[in-house]
């Protein structure tokens, strides 16, 4: 099974692709797909998702990380990342491991 064929849960491990470049500035980051030449933006909360990805985490972690920064409670925040990294997926600059 490929890392894009597994479902990404709270136990999903995500990891950068290590064809990813990033540079932070300003609670803002910027990636560069070094294959695709493509830049992606994220915001505050995009930004901090990725800082957390440096390490290989896990999307509960970064979850827990979350709520308590944020306003948010614990169902969304779960929706609302698994759908950030399922968008990082799509683009190639994560992986998930099973």
């Amino acid at each position: 099974m490929t890392s894009s064929e597994i479902a990404i849960s709270g136990d999903s491990i995500v990891v950068k692709s290590s064809d990813v470049i990033s540079t932070s500035a300003g609670g803002e980051s910027v990636a560069l797909g070094l294959l695709t030449g493509k830049y992606y933006h994220f915001d505050e909360v995009g930004s901090k998702i990725w800082a957390l990805l440096d390490d290989r985490t896990q999307v509960n972690q970064i979850c827990g990380t979350l709520l308590s920064l944020y306003d948010i409670d614990e169902a969304t925040c779960m929706t609302e990342t698994l759908n950030f990294l399922q968008d990082l997926r799509g683009k190639s600059i994560v992986t998930i491991e099973p």
